[in-house]
């Protein structure tokens, strides 16, 4: 028998998994080295790339592509964890 805390995290989760998929804005969450880890339907029909095919592929290759990447405006935008572009 679960734990109420345990039940608790359960809803939380399931609600958040309903917020990601029922707004209207793309949202994605990648880690340090531009791996996607969250993509959501919005982001799919933004960036026409299914959630299969973006989670685990470099955010800097698919959405950004080689050409943006060597910009400096795309480098000065935070993308850098934060890091001023050299």
């Amino acid at each position: 028998m679960p734990s109420a805390v345990t039940e608790l995290f359960q809803n939380a989760d399931v609600g958040y998994q309903a917020l990601l998929e029922t707004v209207a804005d793309p949202i994605v969450a990648f880690e340090r080295d531009g791996k996607i880890v969250l993509w959501n339907s919005a982001a799919e029909t933004t960036f026409g790339w299914r959630s299969q095919e973006a989670l685990g592929a470099s955010l800097f290759n698919l959405v950004i592509g080689e050409a943006s990447l060597a910009s400096d405006a795309a480098m000065g935008c935070g993308l850098c964890g934060g890091r001023e572009a050299r």
